[in-house]
């Protein structure tokens, strides 16, 4: 129902209803490269991310602009403040918008690695109480 306008400038991108994307939203959403050859400082993950996994708070919400659309996610504020507990300032995953726009935005992405670990550490321990179940049922 209505009209809806969006608009380019050389910050980004609005919407009419109200959203507004920067350049940097707009090519991190579409930027998967993940070639070994564009990282420095590779590890594995630390134990402080176990606690970091456990502190997050997923949530359910609904968008100010899209009343109608029910969300699942998380709040970044939170998450910010999580990382920093843990002695991590600079998680990149979290950042605040550019110009006039102040919002704190996540790259879900990063989230993906975190959720695996923990699967697959999930998985590992599944397989040592199978086996020591089995060993026990002998």
């Amino acid at each position: 129902s209505g009209t809806s306008s969006v608009g380019l400038s050389s910050s980004g991108v609005s919407h009419g209803s109200g959203w507004t994307a920067t350049w940097y939203d707009i090519i991190q959403a579409g930027n998967d490269a993940s070639d070994a050859r564009l990282k420095t400082d590779v590890s594995e993950f630390e134990n402080c991310y176990d606690n970091i996994f456990n502190k997050l708070k997923p949530v359910r919400f609904r968008y100010n602009v899209a009343p109608d659309n029910v969300r699942l996610g998380f709040i970044a504020q939170e998450v910010k403040e999580t990382f920093e507990a843990e002695g991590i300032n600079d998680f990149g995953a979290v950042y605040v918008g550019e110009g006039d726009d102040d919002y704190y935005r996540l790259l879900q992405e990063d989230f993906i690695a975190l959720n695996t670990w923990q699967i697959q550490k999930l998985k590992k321990r599944i397989d040592e109480l199978e086996n020591k179940l089995a060993e026990l049922e002998t």
